[in-house]
Protein backbone atom coordinates (compact mmCIF):
# COMPACT_ATOMS: atom_id res chain seq x y z
CA UNK A 1 0.00 0.00 0.00
CA UNK A 2 2.84 2.39 0.83
CA UNK A 3 4.42 1.67 -2.55
CA UNK A 4 1.20 2.59 -4.37
CA UNK A 5 0.83 5.77 -2.28
CA UNK A 6 4.46 6.75 -3.00
CA UNK A 7 3.96 6.15 -6.72
CA UNK A 8 0.77 8.24 -6.82
CA UNK A 9 2.42 11.04 -4.83
CA UNK A 10 5.40 11.08 -7.20
CA UNK A 11 3.07 11.06 -10.20
CA UNK A 12 1.06 13.94 -8.74
CA UNK A 13 4.19 16.01 -8.06
CA UNK A 14 5.55 15.30 -11.54
CA UNK A 15 2.26 16.36 -13.13
CA UNK A 16 2.17 19.54 -11.02
CA UNK A 17 5.71 20.51 -11.96
CA UNK A 18 5.53 19.55 -15.65
CA UNK A 19 1.94 20.44 -16.49
CA UNK A 20 2.29 24.22 -17.17
CA UNK A 21 5.11 23.67 -19.67
CA UNK A 22 3.32 20.84 -21.44
CA UNK A 23 0.04 22.73 -21.68
CA UNK A 24 1.75 25.82 -23.06
CA UNK A 25 3.53 23.71 -25.68
CA UNK A 26 0.35 21.88 -26.67
CA UNK A 27 -1.98 24.87 -27.02
CA UNK A 28 -1.29 25.16 -30.74
CA UNK A 29 -0.03 21.63 -31.38
CA UNK A 30 -1.98 19.07 -33.32
CA UNK A 31 -2.21 15.55 -31.98
CA UNK A 32 -3.33 12.39 -33.68
CA UNK A 33 -6.31 12.26 -31.34
CA UNK A 34 -7.64 15.76 -32.04
CA UNK A 35 -7.21 16.35 -35.77
CA UNK A 36 -10.39 14.58 -36.85
CA UNK A 37 -12.39 17.22 -34.99
CA UNK A 38 -10.64 20.15 -36.65
CA UNK A 39 -12.18 22.08 -39.52
CA UNK A 40 -11.48 21.40 -43.13
CA UNK A 41 -10.02 24.89 -43.32
CA UNK A 42 -7.15 23.82 -41.03
CA UNK A 43 -6.74 20.51 -42.90
CA UNK A 44 -6.54 22.27 -46.27
CA UNK A 45 -4.12 24.89 -44.89
CA UNK A 46 -1.76 22.21 -43.61
CA UNK A 47 -1.69 20.31 -46.91
CA UNK A 48 -1.37 23.42 -49.07
CA UNK A 49 1.59 24.66 -47.03
CA UNK A 50 5.17 23.92 -48.02
CA UNK A 51 5.94 23.89 -44.29
CA UNK A 52 4.30 21.96 -41.45
CA UNK A 53 5.74 18.49 -42.16
CA UNK A 54 4.97 17.36 -38.61
CA UNK A 55 1.31 18.41 -38.91
CA UNK A 56 1.06 16.71 -42.32
CA UNK A 57 2.37 13.51 -40.74
CA UNK A 58 -0.13 13.76 -37.87
CA UNK A 59 -3.03 14.20 -40.30
CA UNK A 60 -1.70 11.38 -42.50
CA UNK A 61 -1.50 9.03 -39.51
CA UNK A 62 -5.02 9.98 -38.43
CA UNK A 63 -6.41 9.43 -41.93
CA UNK A 64 -4.63 6.08 -42.22
CA UNK A 65 -6.09 4.99 -38.88
CA UNK A 66 -9.55 6.22 -39.88
CA UNK A 67 -9.38 4.24 -43.14
CA UNK A 68 -8.20 1.09 -41.38
CA UNK A 69 -10.78 1.39 -38.61
CA UNK A 70 -13.60 1.92 -41.10
CA UNK A 71 -12.51 -1.05 -43.21
CA UNK A 72 -12.35 -3.30 -40.16
CA UNK A 73 -15.72 -2.05 -38.88
CA UNK A 74 -17.28 -2.84 -42.27
CA UNK A 75 -15.52 -6.20 -42.51
CA UNK A 76 -13.91 -5.33 -45.85
CA UNK A 77 -10.34 -5.41 -47.14
CA UNK A 78 -9.88 -1.69 -47.85
CA UNK A 79 -11.97 1.45 -48.23
CA UNK A 80 -9.76 2.97 -50.95
CA UNK A 81 -8.54 1.21 -54.11
CA UNK A 82 -5.16 2.98 -54.31
CA UNK A 83 -2.51 1.84 -51.81
CA UNK A 84 -1.05 5.33 -51.34
CA UNK A 85 -2.78 7.01 -48.35
CA UNK A 86 -1.76 10.42 -49.70
CA UNK A 87 -4.07 9.83 -52.68
CA UNK A 88 -6.99 9.47 -50.25
CA UNK A 89 -5.83 12.63 -48.48
CA UNK A 90 -5.99 14.46 -51.83
CA UNK A 91 -9.56 13.20 -52.20
CA UNK A 92 -10.49 14.39 -48.68
CA UNK A 93 -8.86 17.81 -49.25
CA UNK A 94 -11.04 18.26 -52.35
CA UNK A 95 -14.15 17.30 -50.36
CA UNK A 96 -13.03 19.74 -47.66
CA UNK A 97 -12.71 22.51 -50.21
CA UNK A 98 -16.43 22.14 -50.94
CA UNK A 99 -17.17 23.34 -47.37
CA UNK A 100 -14.27 24.53 -45.23
CA UNK A 101 -16.45 24.54 -42.09
CA UNK A 102 -16.87 20.73 -42.15
CA UNK A 103 -14.92 18.69 -39.63
CA UNK A 104 -12.14 16.54 -41.09
CA UNK A 105 -13.85 13.37 -39.85
CA UNK A 106 -17.08 14.39 -41.61
CA UNK A 107 -15.20 15.08 -44.85
CA UNK A 108 -13.47 11.68 -44.59
CA UNK A 109 -16.85 9.99 -44.02
CA UNK A 110 -18.36 11.80 -47.05
CA UNK A 111 -15.36 10.69 -49.10
CA UNK A 112 -15.91 7.06 -48.14
CA UNK A 113 -19.61 7.25 -49.05
CA UNK A 114 -18.70 8.59 -52.49
CA UNK A 115 -16.10 5.83 -52.91
CA UNK A 116 -18.45 3.00 -51.89
CA UNK A 117 -18.35 1.38 -55.36
CA UNK A 118 -14.55 1.40 -55.29
CA UNK A 119 -14.13 -0.27 -51.91
CA UNK A 120 -12.23 -3.55 -51.84
CA UNK A 121 -14.79 -5.97 -50.42
CA UNK A 122 -13.45 -9.27 -51.68
CA UNK A 123 -10.38 -10.16 -53.67
CA UNK A 124 -7.46 -8.19 -52.19
CA UNK A 125 -5.21 -8.59 -55.24
CA UNK A 126 -3.61 -5.48 -56.67
CA UNK A 127 -2.30 -4.32 -60.01
CA UNK A 128 1.09 -2.64 -60.05
CA UNK A 129 0.91 0.15 -62.59
CA UNK A 130 3.97 2.07 -63.73
CA UNK A 131 4.60 4.85 -66.19
CA UNK A 132 7.57 7.20 -66.67
CA UNK A 133 9.14 6.18 -63.38
CA UNK A 134 5.90 6.58 -61.41
CA UNK A 135 4.24 3.58 -59.77
CA UNK A 136 0.82 2.96 -58.34
CA UNK A 137 -0.91 -0.04 -56.84
CA UNK A 138 -4.62 -0.36 -57.62
CA UNK A 139 -7.20 -2.91 -56.49
CA UNK A 140 -8.25 -5.31 -59.25
CA UNK A 141 -11.88 -5.37 -58.06
CA UNK A 142 -12.08 -1.58 -58.46
CA UNK A 143 -11.17 -1.60 -62.17
CA UNK A 144 -14.72 -2.22 -63.40
CA UNK A 145 -16.33 0.68 -61.46
CA UNK A 146 -13.46 2.89 -62.67
CA UNK A 147 -14.18 1.89 -66.28
CA UNK A 148 -17.93 2.46 -65.81
CA UNK A 149 -17.31 5.97 -64.50
CA UNK A 150 -14.89 6.74 -67.33
CA UNK A 151 -17.55 5.62 -69.83
CA UNK A 152 -20.00 8.09 -68.23
CA UNK A 153 -17.48 10.82 -69.15
CA UNK A 154 -17.40 9.62 -72.75
CA UNK A 155 -14.52 7.13 -72.77
CA UNK A 156 -14.76 4.57 -75.57
CA UNK A 157 -13.82 1.50 -73.54
CA UNK A 158 -15.61 -1.55 -72.21
CA UNK A 159 -16.31 -2.12 -68.55
CA UNK A 160 -14.80 -5.60 -68.54
CA UNK A 161 -12.72 -5.29 -65.36
CA UNK A 162 -9.44 -5.77 -67.26
CA UNK A 163 -6.99 -2.89 -66.88
CA UNK A 164 -5.29 -2.51 -70.23
CA UNK A 165 -3.93 0.14 -72.57
CA UNK A 166 -7.41 1.44 -73.44
CA UNK A 167 -8.28 2.04 -69.79
CA UNK A 168 -4.94 3.78 -69.23
CA UNK A 169 -5.44 5.94 -72.33
CA UNK A 170 -8.98 6.86 -71.20
CA UNK A 171 -7.62 7.94 -67.80
CA UNK A 172 -4.96 10.05 -69.48
CA UNK A 173 -7.51 11.69 -71.76
CA UNK A 174 -9.83 12.58 -68.88
CA UNK A 175 -6.97 13.74 -66.63
CA UNK A 176 -5.46 15.93 -69.36
CA UNK A 177 -8.82 17.44 -70.30
CA UNK A 178 -9.39 18.43 -66.66
CA UNK A 179 -5.77 19.48 -66.13
CA UNK A 180 -5.37 17.06 -63.19
CA UNK A 181 -2.43 15.00 -64.36
CA UNK A 182 -0.98 12.94 -67.12
CA UNK A 183 -0.42 9.44 -65.74
CA UNK A 184 -2.43 6.51 -67.17
CA UNK A 185 -3.53 5.33 -63.74
CA UNK A 186 -6.05 6.62 -61.22
CA UNK A 187 -5.25 9.21 -58.57
CA UNK A 188 -7.22 10.54 -55.64
CA UNK A 189 -8.04 13.63 -57.68
CA UNK A 190 -9.36 11.57 -60.60
CA UNK A 191 -11.52 9.46 -58.28
CA UNK A 192 -12.86 12.65 -56.73
CA UNK A 193 -13.84 13.94 -60.18
CA UNK A 194 -15.46 10.63 -61.09
CA UNK A 195 -17.49 10.39 -57.87
CA UNK A 196 -18.49 13.95 -57.02
CA UNK A 197 -22.22 14.68 -57.18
Amino acid sequence: MRLVFAFLTALSLTATVLMPTQVAAQDSALTIRNVGGLTCKKFSEVFSSANQPQNKQIFTNWVGGYMTGTARAKGIVDVFPIDDTFQFIQFVVLVCNENLELRVETAAAISLVRLERYQVKGDPSRLTLSWNGQKSSYARVAVKPLQEDLIKLGAQISADGAYGNKTGAAIQTVARSLNIGNAPFPTGTLLYVLTRP
